[in-house]
């Protein structure tokens, strides 16, 4: 059962949409101001790509620490 489990949450995790925007990233949108549109222009253009985007998602939701 357990074996089932994991493979639903593999199946789960894997068919995630490359559009899908976390609160960190939301956030950090957030506190972008006006810089907003660049960051989401950004992150369109590395829509196509799911590494590139994950990459820039990952930038930007760790750009509100510093």
């Amino acid at each position: 059962m357990a074996k089932y489990a994991f493979l639903f949450v593999l199946l789960l995790y894997s068919c995630r949409s490359a559009e899908l925007i976390s609160d960190e990233l939301e956030l950090s949108l957030e506190i972008a101001g006006d810089h907003r549109k660049e960051f989401e222009f950004v992150l369109e253009h590395f829509k196509q790509d799911r590494k590139k985007y994950e990459a820039a998602c990952f930038l930007i939701e760790n750009m509100q620490y510093h």
